[in-house]
C-alpha cells in the first residue's frame, strides 16, 4: 500500500495547496511596484536605477545620494581610486576594520556578482541604522554603494534595496 493516497490525503493537500497561493498572493501585495530611473555616471565608471519618487540630493561628492520622499531610505555610491591593484577581500578587510572600529556591528556577508567581477554584499547594524554595503574592487578602483534604513523599518525597504543592488554596474 505505499503510494497510494487516500481520498482525505489528496483533499486535505489540495487545501493546504490553496492556502500556500493566497498566502503568497498576500506577501506579493505587500512588495511595492515602483517605477524605476536609471542614473550614469562615465566619470565614475556606474550606474543603477532608484525608485523615480526618489531626489537625487547633490552634495560636495562627486558620488550620487538618492533619499526617499519619507527620509527614511537613502543609497549612496562611493568609488576610491587605490594606490595600487587590489582585490575585493582585501579591500573589504580594510574597509571592516575601519567601520568596526567606527562602532558598526557585521550582521551578514555573502559574496555576489556585480558586472561580472566579484564582489561581496554585507550588512551592517549601528546606531539605530542597518546598512547594505555593495563592495567591488576592478583593478585599481574600488565601489561602495550603501543602502541605509532606520533598523527597525529595513525590512519594509528590503525589496527596494535589492532592486538598487540588482541594477548597481560598474565599468
Amino acid at each position: 500500500l505505499a503510494g497510494c493516497t487516500s481520498k482525505d490525503s489528496v483533499t486535505a493537500l489540495k487545501t493546504e495547496n490553496e492556502a500556500l497561493k493566497t498566502e503568497n498572493a498576500a506577501l506579493k501585495a505587500r512588495i511595492p511596484i515602483l517605477d524605476y530611473k536609471s542614473y550614469k555616471s562615465n566619470e565614475l565608471g556606474m550606474e543603477l536605477s532608484y525608485p523615480a519618487t526618489w531626489v537625487r540630493t547633490d552634495t560636495e561628492q562627486l558620488a550620487p545620494f538618492f533619499v526617499s520622499l519619507d527620509g527614511i531610505a537613502n543609497v549612496g555610491v562611493a568609488k576610491e581610486i587605490l594606490p595600487q591593484a587590489m582585490t575585493t577581500d582585501a579591500y573589504f578587510d580594510a574597509l571592516n576594520q575601519r567601520l568596526q572600529a567606527g562602532g558598526y556591528t557585521l550582521s551578514s556577508l555573502r559574496e555576489t556578482r556585480v558586472s561580472g567581477t566579484s564582489g561581496l554584499t554585507v550588512v551592517y547594524l549601528n546606531r539605530g541604522l542597518a546598512q547594505v554595503f555593495v563592495v567591488v574592487v576592478k583593478d585599481r578602483t574600488a565601489w561602495t554603494l550603501i543602502e541605509t534604513a532606520r533598523a527597525d523599518q529595513f525590512m519594509d525597504w528590503a525589496h527596494t534595496f535589492n532592486e538598487i543592488t540588482n541594477s548597481f554596474k560598474v565599468q
